[in-house]
């Protein structure tokens, strides 16, 4: 079982008391932290709740966020569970931020989530609006007091739960400390006192709205617990049950009608109580070789089992009894190698849910038959299952390529999918590559691929490592023996309760290639450890690198020895800088390959030495020439307090010398007279982060802010949270998208690995260096960018088909700016509402009022608002949230079409001709022709071709169109194939009329993206299908423009399904043929999806192609085709190069955009036969 240890956030607060009483309510502006937005859980859920409801279901876990879904059926009565959106509270690196508990409460407005808080109490308890997805308040609500008055929690909380009027909260933390909160001030009491030992199998239930239970040591018997009975209004123990349970208490659960409840202990027993004044027992199972993490017990008497590992199998199991008489009646596997922490039974006996942990997927049973009948095996039985998943995917294996260096670029390779037998750093294999210094992903990785493996054993020298602990493999160590030539030479010993055990490791070479070091990755703490090897002494722990937030699943080192490269179950890749790792033994302070930075001292004063840009010491705001005045810092064999505080130089060198890297300090400076403090572990940021979907969109990021993401969705699948000053403000989140104008900066991702930092790489490309003091981003949060809260509705209404919606929104614009420089749009289902009903200034900002009806089952309403300038990038900010509705009667579509496609330019121009554009657009144009009347109507057709195209045609062609929309629910579908061109921030498509890039003649002729903007500025649904790469022409680069071209339509409430990504190009083949046509691969894929084959291979096969599934189809194939037809297409390019060649063909990748109205409502276009 996971039994993390909280003493680094205990210590912390006995450090923060030295410093003054009232320092935990003194706090510094808390730096940005990065976040991920991956519609769906990233990381391991530890627990489950559905609504009162049972309309909505909530998961929380590792991912430190709250994610909820909608459970509802579509306007076909399929069974269609819809993610409506993360709620976050506050966060911090590594463990901070971690959930570990929830509850809902009785009355469907509030959520509370706890666990490993990210403030210096690591008990704090957070109540989350789960209808508008924001922070209500943190507990507690006094942040005045001292750690020894404190009103809360200092230790992590594992258990939480309302009473059944909602108007207290009980809460117990792993000392076994209960609290009691009340509403509606929330004030806590303590139920009973906390103990030096800690458990996590403690629990905590309320029976009724006066009495819970709750795991108590059994004083009687040693290591065996009981449930003792609590009376809230009397505030005292009335009670201890009889029966005995075995090292804690790991279950609790009652029935929604309060009648039943149940428990289960680590021993594998599960007890059925009855809920009366003086409860009795009888045994549902006995001990075994499954203890019970989670239960989930109906008023029909059904019980669900998640369980932790079965100590035989190996498995986490999933099982469904009947309690009278106790049977097992159905079980599921759920989890393989890791615990199934969690299940829940919606209120209403409906629907089961369970957590797949290997792969952070909710399963999603019905237990109930068409007829409503219950289910006898519904685990097997699979009616109506659904698994919710995020967008993300855990990586297992990451390496450098052979051939990564300074001069020719860095290139790493990874793994998405685990392998079945899989072992310490064998966990998968390359599939996929990123490069680094290009910024381009591809998949499938060229041919004959060669990786550098920097984990092989033996490694160079005859360096191996051993479990000291026995077994060959060194998964779960904390004790490894270092041997040369067969003989021991020492050990490192981790501490598991702060380093965690090994999970990964690999060499770091020196310059010749001898190991000097190696570098080992840990689960249960994630961090990644550098230890020296014992040539001159016992292994020292040279550096510490923090930044993950799940099992470190791989290593990597460059071949040039310069960076490392990780990988992790939290779904990112991430590059760490080396230097200065490897130092003369003679230099004074030893640990400056730990702080980066060498600190000596000057005529009686502790100065920061030479630093380096990567390291922790510059990372944390010291500079170079800096005075430290104090340290305070953990010493040990100390009695009660173990922490001292030195202002003599010599002691506060000692203290950043020898104090363990994995321990919280607090370092106090001085420059130029001005004093700064800061509470830090010396554990170094990561260079950049990579992120990616199972899209192959991706995003990589610098901690400083820069970044640069895929076209179609990239810079949505990231951003910054900035915790409040005060803890009950609700965090702000800001979406990368919203800053891409500032941030988005490729030129500095492109130069940093041959710069080696962020700092460097700017200096390289001539741009400014921002001083320490500027956080860019909280700089842009809080002087640039406009503020937005949606008031009303909230996501827990439902509404009738012909019922009003009232919408309400705050916006803030910056501060000196006006509201009229900015617009503000509101959009329901991805349709705009025009203008505002009202306008009113309220405070610093304006309260704006828009009226709607619901559009469909689901409905999606955003506010956005954006300057008004003529940018590629305006800044812009925006929020959203999703309402149901009870839809009777749905007007009919109809889906209208403007297709343009041009292909006989002339040789003489600066386009080549095309083969394929006209004959592809024809047959996309057919296609939907010959299936008008099952699932739409057929609207307005306009096809301009060739010489029919000019900006005259296209804006008398949006004109009529917008003339036949009947109706918010019709769709327009753009279609554009053939050449487009970029110039400064405005894009053309290119008619065939045009045969220079001169601006003023593409200004005149050339079709203007401004133009088809207009498209955006219609009441209805679209779909745009963009082939406008420079298709069949190898010369021109649309760089940005390209991004900005599919973004800007994504942003115009498009779906967009575009031929290639940024400055890719699109190439014809003749052998890729639909229907006895020849296309270009991308219409072939797109004709084949529409055909069946999208329902049928990546869809829900039930036989009708929908637009989303079109989508995903089309990418997918095109990936297949080009790895088979990579011999082929090289003999038709004989004048290229074979590298230029298959790099240029893996870049053939579509991408689209997942405009949230066609996921959710699954957009039916065809029947397939």
């Amino acid at each position: 079982m996971n039994s993390k240890s909280s003493f680094c956030y205990i210590a912390l607060s006995v450090l923060l008391s030295l410093l003054a009483s009232s320092l935990l309510a003194q706090t510094k502006a808390d730096r940005p932290r990065l976040i991920l937005n991956t519609e769906g859980a990233s990381g391991t859920i530890r627990c489950l709740a559905f609504s009162p409801d049972s309309q909505r279901l909530h998961a929380a876990g590792l991912d430190k966020v709250v994610s909820s879904w909608y459970l509802q059926r579509d306007g076909r009565g399929r069974f269609r569970p819809v993610f409506i959106g993360t709620t976050r509270w506050e966060i911090g690196r590594a463990e901070r931020g971690l959930i570990y508990t929830m509850a809902a409460s009785p009355d469907n407005q509030s959520l509370a989530v706890a666990g490993y808080a990210a403030r210096s109490s690591n008990g704090d308890i957070a109540l989350l609006d789960g209808s508008r997805r924001v922070l209500q308040q943190t507990l507690p609500l006094d942040r005045s007091q001292s750690v020894e008055r404190w009103p809360g929690h200092l230790k992590t909380v594992v258990s939480l739960d309302y009473s059944p009027n909602g108007q207290q909260l009980a809460s117990l933390d792993r000392s076994g400390e209960l609290r009691l909160w009340k509403a509606p001030d929330w004030q806590s009491t303590v139920l009973r006192t906390g103990e030096a030992t800690e458990n996590d199998f403690q629990k905590v239930l309320f029976l009724d709205n006066e009495r819970l239970v709750v795991a108590e040591r059994n004083p009687n018997a040693q290591g065996a617990y009981g449930l003792a009975l609590y009376n809230t209004v009397q505030g005292r123990r009335i009670g201890f049950l009889s029966e005995t349970h075995t090292y804690g208490i790991s279950a609790l659960a009652k029935s929604p009608n309060g009648k039943r409840w149940v428990s289960a202990d680590a021993a594998g027993r599960i007890y059925l109580w009855t809920n009366t004044t003086s409860p009795q027992s009888q045994t549902i199972r006995g001990m075994g070789n499954r203890a019970a993490s989670s239960l989930s017990l109906t008023d029909r008497g059904q019980l669900a089992v998640a369980n932790f590992l079965d100590r035989t199998s190996n498995q986490g199991i999933l099982e469904w009894w009947q309690v009278d008489p106790p049977q097992r009646l159905d079980q599921l596997e759920t989890s393989k190698g890791e615990h199934s922490w969690c299940c829940a039974v919606s209120p209403d006996g409906k629907q089961l849910a369970a957590a797949n942990s290997n792969r952070h997927t909710i399963y999603l049973f019905q237990l109930n038959d068409e007829q409503g009948q219950p289910l006898a095996r519904p685990l097997s039985t699979r009616r109506e299952f659904r698994q919710l998943q995020g967008s993300g995917t855990d990586l297992w294996k990451v390496a450098f390529e052979e051939t990564s260096s300074q001069d020719k670029g860095y290139r790493i390779g990874l793994a998405t999918s685990k392998l079945p037998d899989g072992k310490t750093n064998r966990l998968g294999e390359i599939e996929l590559s990123f490069d680094l210094s290009d910024l381009r992903l591809r998949k499938p990785i060229l041919p004959n691929t060669k990786w550098h493996l920097s984990s092989q054993s033996p490694g160079p020298g005859d360096w191996r490592l051993q479990n000291a602990q026995g077994g060959e493999d060194l998964f779960l160590a904390d004790r490894i023996r270092l041997l040369s030539q067969g003989r021991p030479q020492g050990e490192i010993q981790l501490n598991p309760d702060k380093q965690g055990r090994v999970f990964s490791w690999c060499w770091i070479p020196d310059a010749v290639g001898q190991p000097f070091a190696v570098a080992i990755g840990t689960t249960q703490v994630p961090g990644i450890f550098v230890y020296s090897l014992p040539t001159a002494g016992p292994p020292k722990l040279l550096r510490y690198f923090r930044d993950h937030s799940g099992d470190i699943t791989s290593l990597a080192v460059s071949p040039d020895g310069r960076y490392l490269a990780s990988c992790s179950r939290d779904q990112t890749a991430k590059i760490w800088s080396l230097a200065g790792l490897q130092l003369p033994a003679d230099r004074p302070f030893q640990a400056e390959p730990a702080w980066g930075a060498q600190f000596e001292i000057q005529n009686g004063q502790l100065k920061v030495g030479d630093a380096l840009d990567a390291g922790i010491t510059i990372g944390r705001g010291m500079l170079t020439g800096d005075t430290i005045t104090k340290v305070i810092y953990p010493r040990t064999g100390l009695p009660g307090q173990n922490y001292s505080a030195a202002t003599d130089p010599q002691e506060m060198l000692k203290a950043l010398e020898t104090t363990p890297l994995f321990e919280s300090l607090a370092v106090y400076w001085n420059r130029g007279g001005q004093e700064d403090f800061m509470v830090l572990t010396p554990a170094w940021e990561p260079l950049a982060t990579l992120f990616l979907n199972r899209r192959l969109d991706w995003a990589m990021w610098t901690p400083e802010g820069y970044f640069n993401a895929s076209a179609a969705e990239g810079d949505q699948l990231f951003g910054w949270q900035i915790n409040q000053t005060d803890p009950g403000q609700p965090p702000r989140i800001l979406k990368a998208a919203e800053l891409r104008g500032e941030l988005e900066k490729p030129e500095v991702l492109k130069a940093l690995l041959k710069a080696g930092s962020v700092p460097q790489a700017l200096q390289q490309i001539g741009q400014r260096v921002p001083l320490q003091e500027e956080p860019i981003v909280q700089h842009l949060a809080e002087k640039k960018l406009p503020q937005i809260r949606l008031l009303e509705p909230g996501s827990h209404q439902t509404f009738e088909s012909d019922e009003t919606i009232k919408i309400t929104a705050y916006v803030e614009p910056p501060a000196g700016r006006k509201l009229e420089e900015f617009q503000v749009q509101a959009y329901i289902a991805n349709i705009p509402l025009g203008e505002a009903l009202s306008v009113v200034e309220q405070g610093n900002g304006f309260r704006i009022q828009w009226q709607t009806k619901p559009q469909q089952p689901m409905n999606r309403i955003e506010i956005r608002i954006e300057e008004k300038v003529e940018s590629a990038q305006p800044l812009y900010a925006e929020t959203f949230v999703e309402v149901a509705a009870k839809i009777v009667d749905q007007p009919p579509v109809f889906l209208h079409v403007l297709a343009i496609a041009c292909d006989e330019y002339q040789d003489i121009g600066d386009w080549a001709p095309l083969d394929y554009a006209v004959g592809d657009a024809d047959s996309l144009v057919n296609v939907i022709k010959a299936h008008d009347g099952r699932h739409y109507h057929l609207g307005k057709v306009i096809h301009l071709t060739n010489s029919e195209v000019s900006p005259e045609a296209v804006e008398q062609a949006i004109e009529t169109l917008g003339s036949e929309i009947r109706s918010p629910q019709d769709i327009i579908c753009f279609i554009a194939a053939g050449h487009g061109y970029a110039f400064d921030s405005d894009y053309y498509f290119i008619p065939t009329s045009l045969t220079r890039s001169y601006r003023s003649l593409l200004e005149e002729k050339a079709i203007s993206w401004q133009l088809i903007r207009r498209l955006g500025e219609l009441r209805c649904r679209k779909v745009a299908i963009l082939d406008t790469c420079h298709a069949g022409n190898i010369q021109l680069d649309l760089g940005k423009n390209s991004k900005q071209v599919i973004r800007e339509t994504r942003d115009l409430r498009f779906m967009v399904l575009a031929a290639t990504d940024v400055d890719q190009e699109s190439l014809e083949y003749e052998e890729f043929f639909f229907d006895g046509k020849a296309h270009g691969l991308f219409t072939m894929s797109l004709l084949e999806g529409l055909s069946g084959f999208a329902d049928q291979s990546t869809g829900n096969q039930d036989n009708i192609v929908e637009l989303n599934e079109i989508a995903e189809y089309t990418v997918q194939r095109v990936q297949q085709e080009i790895q088979k037809q990579n011999s082929i297409i090289l003999e038709q390019f004989k004048g290229f190069s074979r590298e230029d060649l298959l790099e240029y063909l893996l870049d053939q990748t579509p991408k689209f955009t997942r405009t949230e109205d066609f996921v959710r409502s699954q957009i039916p276009l065809i029947s397939v036969e």
